[in-house]
């Protein structure tokens, strides 16, 4: 087979529709009542002749290389391929603990992405990963046994394959922005590391590195696709190539910074963005979240913000309108002031009657604009659909949900946080927006801020965490709290080496603005002591599904 230089290493996971396709292809493989092993070969050779098999990972590796075995065993014995359940496990069985040791297809990221030990490095560890990886890959095949599609129906599934293959390359590759804009960065310890074993090997740097990246990419793509195309499709493929790398352009655009330099620096508030804050109650999160929605509104984009708990008149004259006055005009203004209800203080008249016009200027700014909306409705079971209803006729490029578990939809508590990740996930993919979900810490979440390697972060749900591109963690000790301090650190950056670094954020009149002063920032010798300092019990004032639930 003819294989172009590049390889396209997918993170199957983040990618359903994708994965949806390859398992209805697996499906034309299986000896079901549909099957017809006749056709093995040439199904099996439309998949890996587009997307590599050591592109693939975890169980679609496992899968489509036993598939690929058995095509050449096939060749030469002469024999139609038979691809049981049986041969599957029986070659998992044999060889799956040295393949999970090599950890070349994403194992290890698997492993901790679900929340279990992804080092190697320890046989416990390995073995549990390949007890795993099998189940999931037995049911891989289950899945794809019970939709007992025939091979010429498969193939109508080229043309979706193609096209969800696109966009899942496309998608990927903006996790190679940030690497290459802040100049490569840190590079992952996994051997499986999709673009960024393949940027080591490239000298993109810098903004222009990025464009220099977009057209390497397009000419890249464009030959896979070319290899794998028939013979009459290459006009339209070149036209597909062109279309994806302004799709490319459009998902990566800058919405507004976070006013945060160490984490503006590696990416600002982009579209295609799904990003996950996470504090305990009465902390501070509502108001970092609408610190980033005035950056938005600032900017001339459109925004919307989602809560059940604070009232619509509430969210803008003592959220909204003090940060907007602050951040545009240069002054603070308390909500007594700006409803009118207290008067301006410590100016002469001239000046008061100044900062009156001033507030009665911002108020109009945002009513005017047509940018601001607020949302007191949304059902997680359906947030897809909901937040497309809102789009249709608003829309809006950044979207703060104030909080998980105040979207209502009823029954348990994790199944329906799952759903609304999900949701939230799909919608900013489809719709290229940038979505912020306000979210509640788990019982585990000082371990992974004092490096003891947990995950789960997020309460009730680790998918949230798991979905999520981005994930920002809130906290205070009595320290911070006496220096009017807030803790806060990335625990997630997808497109960028994890970093734990602590970064303190200045309250400001009362915490309704932060500020970002490299002056306080803690030295590295001091990070450890600070994260010690978290009080242990600090979940312990919420430790209860019931304090959450409808």
């Amino acid at each position: 087979m003819i294989r172009s230089e590049v390889m396209f290493r997918l993170h199957l996971s983040e990618h359903p529709e994708l994965c949806g396709d390859l398992t209805k292809l697996a499906s034309a493989l299986l000896p079901h009542e549909n099957g017809d092993s006749s056709y093995f070969n040439t199904v099996l050779y439309q998949v890996i002749k587009l997307i590599h098999i050591d592109e693939m990972e975890t169980e679609f590796y496992l899968f489509f290389s036993v598939a690929e075995q058995l095509t050449q065993i096939s060749f030469e014995t002469k024999i139609q391929p038979y691809y049981s359940r049986n041969v599957l496990e029986s070659i998992l069985d044999s060889n799956l603990y040295h393949i999970i040791q090599k950890d070349g297809q994403g194992f290890s990221a698997m492993m901790e992405e679900d929340g279990r030990p992804g080092n190697f490095l320890i046989e416990q560890n390995i073995q549990e990963a390949a007890n795993v990886v099998k189940n999931r890959t037995m049911a891989l095949y289950d899945e794809a046994f019970q939709m007992k599609i025939h091979p010429e129906e498969a193939m109508g599934h080229i043309a979706s394959l193609r096209s969800n293959y696109m966009i899942a390359v496309g998608s990927e590759s903006i996790r190679a922005q940030a690497m290459i804009i802040n100049g490569m960065g840190q590079f992952p310890n996994a051997r499986y590391d999709g673009w960024y074993g393949f940027l080591k090997q490239k000298q993109f740097l810098g903004a222009q590195g990025w464009v220099e990246f977009l057209n390497f990419l397009s000419s890249a793509l464009s030959t896979r696709l070319l290899e794998s195309a028939e013979e009459s499709k290459p006009l339209s493929s070149l036209q597909e190539i062109e279309h994806l790398r302004e799709d490319i352009l459009e998902r990566t655009k800058k919405i507004a910074e976070y006013g945060i330099p160490p984490i503006d620096e590696k990416h600002p508030i982009i579209k295609t963005r799904y990003v996950v804050l996470i504090g305990k109650p009465n902390l501070g999160k509502t108001t970092i979240a609408v610190n980033w929605l005035v950056n938005v509104l600032l900017e001339g984009k459109k925004a919307i913000i989602f809560s059940e708990e604070t009232p619509e008149s509430v969210m803008l004259y003592e959220y909204i309108l003090p940060v907007y006055i602050y951040r545009k005009y240069g002054f603070f203004a308390s909500y007594e002031q700006i409803i009118g209800i207290e008067p301006i203080g410590g100016l002469n008249a001239e000046e008061i009657e100044e900062r009156e016009k001033t507030i009665k200027m911002a108020i109009c700014d945002i009513v005017d604009s047509g940018n601001y909306m607020y949302v007191s409705s949304l059902n997680a079971w359906k947030i897809k659909d909901d937040l497309a209803q809102i789009y249709s006729d608003f829309p809006f490029d950044y979207c703060v949900i104030d909080h998980s578990l105040s979207v209502s939809g009823g029954g348990e508590t994790t199944p329906r946080l799952n759903a609304l990740s999900k949701g939230l996930k799909e919608f900013k993919n489809e719709y290229k927006t940038s979505i912020c979900l306000l979210s509640h810490p788990s019982p585990d979440a000082k371990k992974v801020v004092t490096r003891d390697g947990a995950s789960g972060l997020t309460r009730y749900s680790k998918q949230i965490e798991g979905d999520a591109d981005d994930v920002f963690y809130m906290f205070d000790t009595p320290e911070l709290e006496t220096n009017n301090l807030i803790g806060f650190i990335q625990t997630k950056g997808r497109g960028a080496s994890k970093v734990l670094e602590i970064i303190y954020l200045t309250k400001v009149f009362e915490f309704k603005v932060f500020r970002y002063d490299a002056s306080v920032q803690p030295v590295s010798s001091s990070v450890d002591d600070t994260i010690s300092r978290i009080p242990n019990d600090e979940y312990d004032e919420y430790d209860g599904e019931e304090d959450f639930d409808e």
